[in-house]
């Protein structure tokens, strides 16, 4: 997270290169690169590779500021983010879609903020899209989550758009949207009971392997000798 004084920096940065002034595009990258990161990471996984497309999207997203009007950069930025990893995954598609018709009942809320239940039960997941180190703690089910699946939770949970706002920005049905969002929060809701990643957990857990291997072995040997 960045400081007042930084954010509105970074906002008198935008509006001089939005008037057309230049020599700042890079301070601007620079200063929104963990923004972006954090948001590129869970959908991209490989380190290295987030990290280029990191830089593309920025660099694009600059290119493209003289003559528009930013109110909030942050935001601004993240949204512009969510949108190229999205036609990305639709170019990439089969179908030439990402989100599809499914069977399920469509989500009834119009905001995540309607829904106690849920807006609980994602807060924990949000972390993933602020922090790392937060996100490579998350289970491996939360990691092994579809990428439209977690396109939908940038959108929905941590940007807290509504659904129509979603529908209209990527341009699909909200019937789709919301059948979408209903596979999305019973995926969540499940996962609140998945072990986290941890560096003590997975070492007691390499010793236990470790231990049950051994007795497994003794055990053959103790057999075989009788």
């Amino acid at each position: 997270m960045h400081s007042e004084q930084t954010l509105q920096h970074l906002q008198h940065m935008v509006s001089r290169i939005s008037s057309g002034a230049t020599g700042e595009e890079k301070e601007v990258v620079h200063i929104l690169y963990d923004e972006i990161y954090t948001l590129v990471r869970p959908i991209y996984v490989e380190d290295e590779r987030s990290k280029k497309i990191t830089y593309i999207i920025l660099n694009k997203y600059v290119s493209k500021l003289p003559g528009r009007q930013v109110l909030d950069v942050v935001s601004d930025a993240h949204l512009y983010a969510i949108r190229c990893m999205y036609n990305t995954m639709k170019k990439d598609s089969e179908t030439g879609e990402v989100f599809l018709e499914n069977e399920k009942e469509p989500y009834p809320y119009q905001s995540v903020s309607d829904d106690a239940k849920f807006y609980q039960s994602v807060a924990q997941y949000n972390a993933s899209f602020v922090s790392v180190h937060a996100y490579e703690r998350m289970p491996v089910s939360f990691h092994q989550l579809d990428k439209n699946l977690l396109i939908l939770m940038e959108l929905f949970c941590f940007e807290e758009c509504s659904v129509s706002h979603i529908a209209e920005f990527l341009k699909v049905p909200e019937k789709i949207i919301r059948q979408n969002l209903a596979v999305l929060r019973q995926t969540i809701i499940r996962l609140q009971h998945a072990p986290y990643q941890d560096e003590d957990t997975q070492k007691t857990k390499t010793v236990i392997d470790i231990v049950a291997a051994i007795v497994i072995l003794i055990a053959g040997a103790v057999w075989s000798m009788m």
